[in-house]
């Protein structure tokens, strides 16, 4: 078995739990947003050699500011999913 069919469903499960509890926080002023990066710039990437990482990459910064950026929405609002990513990445995703 592939080893990206597992990160594949855990990654959906991820994204099922948030939307579940974006729906059933509501009632109790709770929101859930799921943030999905592209390639970051991580210490184990920057010198692994393997061909993935050589895909285009972003800092740790601007995921961070993704990440703010969706913190800091009004109380009444929810960005609920994000995409960041690279621009000249190849893949959308791996699974």
């Amino acid at each position: 078995m592939s080893t990206e069919r597992p990160y594949a469903a855990a990654k959906f499960g991820v994204w099922g739990l948030t939307q579940a509890t974006a729906l059933d926080g509501r009632p109790f002023g709770i929101v859930a947003s799921c943030l999905h990066p592209g390639n970051v710039l991580v210490e184990r990437r920057q010198e692994s050699g393997q061909e993935s990482d050589d895909e285009p990459m972003m800092s740790i910064e601007t995921i961070s500011e993704a990440a703010l950026a969706m913190l800091t929405l009004p109380p009444h609002v929810n960005m609920l999913e994000a995409i960041v990513l690279p621009v000249g990445q190849d893949y959308l995703g791996r699974g």
